[in-house]
């Protein structure tokens, strides 16, 4: 349908699919977006291996918008359309990485596509290092909860073969599983202190929450608080040069609770202002979905 046109719509095979609020749509069209100017971006390389798609949490390649029967292209399959040499796709569940497979094969464009099943903390440094350093990487990481450890962030973009010039760019879901660990007055259940020093890479987090449990801070307060730490993290122990965020609403239209926030970072110059226009391109099109159901959260 139209209000869709810059998505890859697609119709139930009955293989695995994931299922989510119409704010998953949001994260796919601007993996579109970027990846279709990546891609324009990285005309010169096609002469020499062209460029790489890594997608370490990829899923089953289709998503059904959560009580509809609408299915839309995931993002390792938006990767594929998109121009990349290869496309490296990590999954935990057996189950997705063969149906991907299979959706990519059936729409002639599985040559591509290189898949792993297993922990994506392990495999994805794994798969940069092998990288040739004069191919252009991007990454997404787009993790359920706080599955993604930041040492795997770090390894990402520093890990690659000697002589890269620049770091792979990463897209990352920071999502709201760990923004509502933080965002109340509450302490920190037992035992995820830990699990959030390794997400973050350091516990400058307890003080930001600190603050909020004596009331110096508001939730939105502490929301932009963490993101903006996670941001400086990939600034000052990563050396990115240029960090930018996209907070993702779960009803666009109606400025429902917050989904997650999209953190996106780069070496080049062109890219803040690339990236910057598909968040704009995704900030119309959201508002030219009438219809959709609105969702408080994901199960």
């Amino acid at each position: 349908m139209d209000e869709f046109s810059h998505l890859y719509e697609a119709s139930d095979d009955s293989l695995p699919t994931a299922v989510y609020g119409q704010h998953t749509l949001q994260k796919i069209a601007t993996v579109r977006y970027y990846l279709e100017a990546f891609d324009k971006a990285c005309t010169r390389t096609k002469l020499y291996g062209g460029w790489t798609f890594v997608d370490t949490f990829a899923g089953s390649g289709l998503v059904r918008v959560r009580d509809t029967e609408r299915f839309f292209e995931g993002s390792a399959l938006i990767g594929l359309r998109s121009g990349a040499s290869i496309v490296h796709a990590i999954e935990l569940q057996e189950s997705n990485v063969a149906a991907l497979q299979q959706r990519a094969n059936d729409r002639g464009i599985g040559a591509a596509l290189r898949t792993r099943v297993g922990n994506a903390n392990s495999i994805a440094p794994e798969i940069i290092a092998q990288i040739p350093p004069l191919t252009p990487v991007f990454v997404l990481q787009d993790p359920e909860g706080m599955e993604l450890k930041w040492e795997t962030v770090k390894a990402v973009a520093t890990g690659s073969r000697g002589g890269r010039r620049r770091k792979p760019e990463q897209l990352i879901n920071f999502n709201d599983g760990v923004l509502r660990l933080l965002w109340t007055d509450q302490p920190i259940p037992p035992g995820l202190e830990g699990a959030l020093d390794t997400y973050f890479g350091n516990p400058a987090w307890r003080e930001i929450v600190k603050k909020r449990a004596s009331g110096r801070f508001e939730p939105w307060e502490t929301i932009r608080a963490v993101v903006d730490l996670y941001k400086q993290q990939l600034r000052n122990d990563i050396g990115y040069a240029y960090v930018l965020d996209r907070e993702i609403r779960r009803d666009h239209v109606t400025r429902g609770p917050l989904a997650y926030h999209l953190v996106f970072a780069s070496d080049h110059d062109a890219a803040p202002g690339i990236m910057q226009d598909a968040f704009n391109k995704v900030h119309v099109g959201q508002s030219q979905f009438p219809g959709m159901p609105f969702q408080k959260r994901d199960e």
